[in-house]
């Protein structure tokens, strides 16, 4: 809230512009934080206030007014409360002293005024009856003091002009957003749609400018609510501001009027009571005689201006109905030459348009005709086109089959080598066997005639078995 408050020694409704602005931006980042997240996340809310950044900147003026006015808000009641106790503390000075000199007033208040709280004299109130003492000291006497009092008021009156200067500026500002925006939806949407789709008039184009409109509409109705919520708060706090001031003026009027004022008035003698009641009297009868001769008079020229205008009136009233019937007559004639004229250029102009609509209607047809033919003659060769097409997918087709049929032969005969080749490798390996049991039996029969358990008889049977195992 510190934000909202003014400073002591500044002026009086004086509204700054960097407070306001700060925190109007940070409303507004907080209001859309809360639509984002989820708190405030309505289909009208998103629909009005994120339908485009024009929206997004006329809610921006709106929180920025916000909190400008409630600055003011929250200023006005501590300055009310202020001047209701600086009043009071004021009062209490100024009375019960009339044994102080009038000369010496504006001195003696001054020292005691200095005595208070300083809340108080800074206060707005405060500030005014310090200005109108130091202007009551300075000048040596108080005879200025009703131009002191009308000046610091037309002075503190221009200060609260001022000092809507900004939202009024705000105001003014949001339904040209809102337009602006409303301008640059329109254009979009038009930008956007096919022109062939237009011309056509589909349900389709239509749906699309239907769409964007809305969405542009939308932009002029939140500037304009948003606006109007703005003045109607704008006019409580101008009233509230306005109702200040007015009880300021009476306040510092009727305190130090009494207390400072220098004319004293003195009482009037029964001589004067008397010559004032004669001069009463005679001016009077002065003003009732002067009242009653210009009666008179104003009646008697009333009577010779009603006859002069009757005479003017019966001399000129033959002359009028003459030139009265000529202009009837002119008028008439000029009216049926007018109307002839205009039947005969428009019977003209229609048959020129009727020979125009016909040599167009002719054009077009002979168009349509050559249209007809080139599209009959374009769709004929696109179905002799598709027929070739198709016929050459027949035959690929058979090819394709064929092609099947022999894969499925070739399939056939690679199982069938398959086998063979698994049946040759099985002769193999028992062939390989064999080689190695013979091997085996060699070895070990050699390893026998080594250490003498086996004698080696050479005969022709046994040459072949060693050469094998050789």
């Amino acid at each position: 809230m510190k934000a909202f408050r003014s400073k002591p020694d500044s002026l009086s409704f004086r509204l700054p512009i960097l407070p306001p602005l700060v925190i109007g931006i940070g409303l507004t980042l907080t209001f859309y934080g809360l639509i984002i997240a989820g708190p405030l996340d309505y289909y009208l809310i998103r629909r009005y206030c994120l339908c485009h950044e024009v929206a997004v900147i006329t809610v921006a003026l709106f929180w920025i007014c916000m909190a400008a006015l409630s600055s003011k808000v929250l200023e006005i009641t501590k300055q009310s409360r202020l001047m209701s106790s600086a009043s009071d503390s004021l009062l209490k000075l100024t009375s019960g002293v009339d044994e102080i000199a009038r000369k010496d007033r504006a001195g003696w208040l001054n020292s005691q005024w200095e005595s208070i709280e300083p809340r108080l004299r800074k206060s707005w109130f405060g500030r005014r009856i310090t200005q109108l003492i130091a202007r009551q000291i300075m000048r040596s006497n108080c005879d200025g003091l009703d131009d002191d009092l009308r000046e610091l008021a037309h002075r503190d009156g221009d200060r609260l002009h001022v000092s809507y200067g900004m939202i009024r500026i705000a105001v003014w500002a949001m339904p040209m957003l809102g337009f602006l925006g409303t301008v640059i939806g329109i254009a979009s949407t038009l930008g956007q749609i096919d022109s062939e789709m237009l011309a056509s008039g589909s349900q389709e184009a239509m749906n699309c400018i239907t769409a964007g409109l809305y969405v542009a509409f939308d932009k002029t109705a939140i500037a304009l609510a948003l606006t109007m919520a703005t003045m109607f708060f704008q006019f409580g706090v101008h009233s509230a501001e306005q109702n200040m001031l007015a009880r300021l003026d009476g306040l510092a009027t009727d305190s130090l009027m009494p207390f400072l004022s220098s004319k004293e008035s003195s009482p009037l003698d029964s001589t004067s009571h008397q010559l004032l009641a004669e001069l009463t009297d005679r001016l009077g009868q002065i003003v009732s005689e002067s009242a009653a001769k210009q009666s008179d008079v104003l009646i008697r020229s009333l009577e010779s201006c009603h006859t002069s205008w009757i005479t003017v009136l019966q001399k000129h009233e033959s002359a009028l109905a003459d030139a009265h019937r000529q202009s009837s007559e002119s008028i008439a004639s000029a009216e049926a030459m007018v109307r002839r004229s205009l039947l005969t250029s428009i019977d003209a102009a229609l048959e020129r348009h009727s020979d125009r609509i016909a040599a167009k209607e002719s054009v077009s047809l002979l168009r349509l005709d050559a249209s007809r033919q080139h599209w009959e003659s374009t769709i004929r060769e696109h179905f002799q086109f598709v027929a070739n097409q198709q016929k050459e997918y027949c035959q690929r087709l058979d090819t394709l089959q064929n092609v099947l049929e022999q894969t499925g032969e070739i399939v056939a005969l690679e199982r069938s080598l398959n086998e063979n080749l698994r049946s040759l490798s099985d002769v193999d390996r028992f062939q390989q066997t064999a080689i190695c049991m013979t091997e085996a039996v060699a070895y070990l029969g050699t390893q026998l005639e080594r250490h003498g358990a086996l004698r080696v008889h050479h005969d022709a049977e046994s040459l072949p078995i060693r050469k094998r195992a050789a």
